[in-house]
Order: structure tokens, then C-alpha cells, then sequence
């Protein structure tokens, strides 16, 4: 199976999601949380602390919704930084922009009778689109402890909850 670009994963919720959004932010509160967390009515992002971040650090946003059986879930996707994530982008589309007028100016020298170099940009921007695909490949090699810290924290934060809810009720 290929790596995913923006790796996701699925985890029943077992407790209410007005519970889940206070079990978070309880949880981040703790005195030594490895996250912080910015939570929103049905999406909680979380995150490392500034301290830890390096250059290929994920956030996970996670969302509250409904599975086809119409039970709570839990979607989760892991994503670079935003900032990080708005520079790949912006990489991705001045490399499409490149090879685009690059065959745009080959098409014009093909009618014109001139030479077709021009037409190399477009090899060029698909191999330099796939060398910045391989490096965000790697930050998600590099970053798989960083990974795992943040799902740790919220599958752990999901238990204790639930167990919680459980004993009191």
C-alpha cells in the first residue's frame, strides 16, 4: 500500500461529543499535556507544543460524524503545519503554471515553425512536482513519532472518558 499523502484513521465514539470536546480540553489543561488543542462544536485540532515543533510537525484535525449506520465516529487526518501546507501548495500550482506555459509556448512554436524546447518544461515541472511529493513523503517518515504522540493522546483521552462516563453512570 502506498504511504497517503494526509494520513487518516476512524475511531468509534463511545461517549456524547459535547464529552469528547470537554475530555479534551481537560485533558490539554493537565499540567504536563504533550498537546495543545484549539476545539471548535464538531472539530478539534490538535497540536504540539511550540517548544517541539520542528519543520515537518503534523496538527490532527479531528471531526465529529456520523458512520453509515448513523453512529458517532471520530475522523481524524493528519496534516502538515498550515503554514507549511500553504507553501506546498503554492509550490504545486507555480509548477503546474510553469508546465502549463511551457506547452502553451511550445504549441505557439510548433505553429510557428520554431524550435520545440520550451516544451521540456513540462517533464521538468512534473519531476520537480514529484520530488516535493518525495520530500513530504519523508517529513511523514521523519515525523512518525510526532505521529503517534498526537494519536496516543487522543485515543488515551477517548478511553479515560469513556471509562469515567461508564463508572459515574
Amino acid at each position: 500500500m502506498w504511504p497517503r499523502f494526509r494520513p487518516r484513521f476512524v475511531l468509534p465514539l463511545l461517549i456524547p461529543a459535547d464529552s469528547f470536546h470537554t475530555a479534551v480540553r481537560e485533558a490539554v489543561q493537565r499540567p504536563g499535556a504533550p498537546v495543545t488543542a484549539i476545539t471548535l462544536p464538531r472539530q478539534v485540532e490538535l497540536r504540539l507544543p511550540e517548544r517541539e515543533q520542528r519543520l515537518f510537525t503534523p496538527v490532527l484535525n479531528v471531526v465529529v460524524r456520523e458512520d453509515d449506520q448513523g453512529r458517532p465516529v471520530l475522523k481524524a487526518r493528519f496534516a502538515p503545519h498550515p503554514h507549511l501546507w500553504t507553501l506546498v501548495l503554492s509550490i504545486y500550482f507555480a509548477l503546474a503554471f510553469v508546465g502549463i506555459a511551457g506547452a502553451m509556448y511550445a504549441a505557439s512554436q510548433l505553429i510557428l515553425g520554431g524550435p520545440l524546447w520550451s516544451l521540456l518544461m513540462v517533464p521538468a515541472a512534473i519531476g520537480l512536482g514529484g520530488f516535493v511529493h518525495g520530500g513530504i513523503l519523508i517529513g511523514q517518515g521523519l515525523s512518525a513519532d510526532q505521529m503517534h504522540v498526537l494519536r496516543s493522546f487522543l485515543e488515551r483521552t477517548l478511553e479515560d472518558k469513556t471509562r469515567s462516563l461508564q463508572t459515574e453512570g
